[in-house]
């Protein structure tokens, strides 16, 4: 694990600083708090599993940069993005990429839930309603399938997780402890 989140913050390992482009990120700033500022927005931003991830990315994007830069105009900074590239890249797995996928499909699904008040009354060219009750309650089916696909994905990810921060004899890694490879 790169990073871990402990007491509301997060804790970086030294296998995280032990990568490239975050230790460049850390060594390049004397201001070691905007550093860690800089990292938990990246975590918080990215991570799969984090408090923030029920937001809308755009609104997600806006609250952490307002929470971790109190700027929600923050520009993030090539050095960022090599690390956000190289962070998403590390910590996904297929079951990880499954279930980001399938959440940005349900992003698509809210996007078109809310956009079905502006269909309400207006017809096609035939004089059919573009919304009616039965199209919605299809839309509502998929959903709630799309959910528990979710659902499923996400105790998969969790399962994941748990195992490979056990060591032999059903223990858990430490957070400074790295395994031998």
């Amino acid at each position: 694990m790169l990073f871990d989140i402990v007491n509301g913050e997060v804790v970086l390992s030294p296998e995280a600083l032990a990568i490239p482009p975050f230790r460049k990120l850390w060594e390049s700033h004397k201001d070691k708090k905007l550093a860690q500022r800089k990292i938990e927005y990246i975590v918080f931003m990215y991570k799969w599993d984090t408090v923030y991830k029920g937001l809308s990315p755009d609104k997600r994007e806006e609250k952490l940069k307002i929470h971790c830069f109190d700027d929600a105009k923050y520009k993030i900074d090539n050095e960022m993005k090599e690390v956000i590239d190289e962070y998403v890249e590390l910590q996904n797995t297929i079951s990880t990429r499954l279930l980001l996928a399938e959440e940005e499909g349900i992003e698509y699904i809210i996007r078109q839930f809310n956009s079905i008040k502006y269909l309400e009354g207006k017809e096609d060219k035939s004089g059919k309603p573009l919304i009616d009750p039965d199209k919605v309650g299809k839309w509502m089916d998929k959903a709630n399938k799309a959910i528990d696909v979710r659902n499923k994905l996400l105790k998969t990810v969790r399962t994941e997780q748990i195992e490979s921060s056990k060591v032999k004899g059903g223990t858990d890694i430490g957070l400074y402890e790295l395994p031998k490879r």
